[in-house]
């Protein structure tokens, strides 16, 4: 099934590729702790941890990071991306982050939608799923989204001195229709059969 927005509105951020010269900027934010802390890490990125994992990115195809930029400023705030990419499967794992200046001004729901789109779409996968640690304020976003929890790992992670839940997130294409029919608010939508892929396109909308 493909989405088709009579009329497609324009998203404020775009997905870039990862730049070398904003490279020291993505360890930087990654270990502010407002980030981190709702990470795997339990402690910052040393510079050689980050030089490996960045040239992990050059060859490694089960990873797809972008920059999240700003499209009227011009400037990078934030990065997401897809990891554990499996194309036999079709299924990849999430993950995003805002800086703190940029938050609250719904550019993480139109930075998701992008990457939500760009799995679907372009790569053609039936369903991304996430971790998300208890505690974490962004799970009111994923399930307002279409993701639903589908397990708790109880106690999974030790941070900031006691022991958190893991709670795991999925969306399907499906499901992913679905939610963008109910987000439209009567924009004139039709479903067009494609070749079964569950591939999902032009699905956004700037006023969430």
């Amino acid at each position: 099934m493909k989405l088709v927005y009579s009329e497609k509105p324009k998203l404020r951020v775009s997905l870039n590729p990862l730049q070398e010269v904003h490279k020291n900027n993505y360890r930087i934010w990654r270990n502010n702790h407002d980030i981190y802390r709702w990470c795997r890490q339990y402690r910052k990125i040393s510079e050689h941890e980050h030089n490996e994992w960045w040239e992990k990115l050059k060859t490694d195809k089960t990873i797809n990071m972008f920059e999240i930029a700003h499209i009227e400023k011009n400037i990078v705030i934030g990065v997401g991306g897809l990891t554990s990419i499996d194309l036999r499967n079709r299924n990849a794992e999430f993950s995003l982050y805002i800086i703190k200046e940029w938050r609250g001004k719904g550019l993480a729901m139109e930075a998701l939608l992008a990457l939500i789109e760009y799995g679907f779409y372009t790569l053609g996968l039936w369903q991304i799923w996430g971790e998300v640690i208890e505690g974490n304020p962004a799970l009111s976003l994923f399930v307002r989204l279409g993701f639903k929890v589908t397990g708790v790992r109880k106690q999974f992670y030790y941070k900031d001195g006691r022991y958190l839940d893991a709670h795991y997130i999925s969306l399907n294409a499906n499901e992913f229709i679905a939610k963008c029919k109910e987000l439209s608010n009567g924009s004139t939508v039709r479903d067009d059969k494609a070749s079964g892929s569950g591939d999902t396109g032009n699905c956004t909308k700037t006023t969430i």
